[in-house]
């Protein structure tokens, strides 16, 4: 997996835990960040996450995939 969130997730699967949060200082992609900004394909390719927090930008998702920006 790209990401060391996915090999972490394995390790914590492995022991067992009940509930997975990730904490990430990245945002949504667009188009001219996406080295930057790579939380959309973190929360595609981590499925298995309960919670993931992440802030970047100054927009709010919800979880309809509904992206509102900072002046509504």
């Amino acid at each position: 997996m790209k990401w060391g969130i996915c090999r972490a997730i394995q390790e914590l699967q492995a022991n067992h835990v009940d509930l997975i949060i990730a904490a990430s200082h990245s945002g949504i992609e667009h188009f001219d960040d996406v080295d930057e900004n790579q939380i959309v394909s973190i929360a595609k390719a981590c499925p298995e996450l309960s919670l993931l927090i992440a802030a970047h930008d100054h927009v709010v998702v919800d979880g309809d995939g509904n992206i509102e920006g900072p002046d509504g």
